[in-house]
């Protein structure tokens, strides 16, 4: 194979999402679906994911939710697909799913799309993850998963395929909960904040933009009636 796909970031978050709905929580939502918890889940920047679901909410692809979190007592910012998104992502995921890559077998390697991988993995893995398994030979190589990586693919199929029994749960201790309390404005705060900057360099790029068409209006005029007294004085001497 000559090439190999990759993913933009706005393309694996459409795929990082499309197992979930909104309505698959109550009140509170998994901290994976905030933008830290997809920065993580995706080895992306804050910085980067908050670029790329603002890109994806201008295209109404996914929705923004204030939800409040599991474990902790502040609303945060969560995002899912909307009906828009879940199409496209249906779309993407079918297309993803035709390419080719190699499996490395007893056999040898074998060739075949990454829809049917799994197949050959003993792992489960989401079609974004696979394709970051692709090494530069076109090769499935699961080695190449961080142990991170590993958790939070285990911890969305936990997510996914169960829930948690009532009453199980430990009351947490007063101490406890003012470290979460104090995470959570924390991540907050630095989510506040990556989104603050880019809409003051958005601002101070349109800003630039006006005063460079003004400055050339401005110098125009000037230039204009420069001219205009160069031909009066010419007038005048002839």
């Amino acid at each position: 194979m000559e090439s190999f796909i990759t993913l933009t970031n706005n393309e694996k978050i459409l795929l990082y999402l499309l197992p979930y709905s909104r309505q698959d929580f109550g009140m509170e939502v998994p901290i994976r679906f905030t933008q830290k918890g997809i920065s993580e889940a995706l080895c992306i920047s804050q910085s980067h994911v908050s670029y790329a679901v603002n890109a994806l909410k201008e295209k109404n692809l996914i929705t923004e939710e204030l939800a409040y979190i599991k474990g902790g007592k502040r609303r945060r910012k969560t995002y899912f697909l909307s009906d828009i998104g879940y199409k496209n992502a249906m779309e993407l995921e079918e297309r993803v799913g035709q390419e080719k890559a190699k499996v490395r077998t007893n056999e040898g390697d074998i060739e075949v799309q990454l829809c049917d991988v799994k197949t050959y993995l003993e792992e489960r893995l989401p079609l974004w993850q696979l394709v970051d398994c692709i090494d530069d030979k076109g090769i499935v190589d699961v080695s190449r998963l961080k142990k991170h990586d590993k958790e939070n693919i285990e911890e969305a199929q936990e997510y996914k395929t169960s829930k948690p029994a009532e009453g199980m749960a430990s009351e947490p201790s007063a101490d406890e909960d003012v470290d979460k309390d104090v995470r959570n404005l924390a991540e907050e705060t630095l989510e506040e904040s990556v989104e603050t900057a880019l809409k003051f360099l958005r601002e101070e790029m349109g800003l630039a933009k006006r005063l460079r068409k003004e400055s050339i209006k401005v110098g125009r005029r000037r230039i204009k009636k420069t001219m205009n007294t160069v031909k009066k004085m010419r007038k005048k001497l002839t």
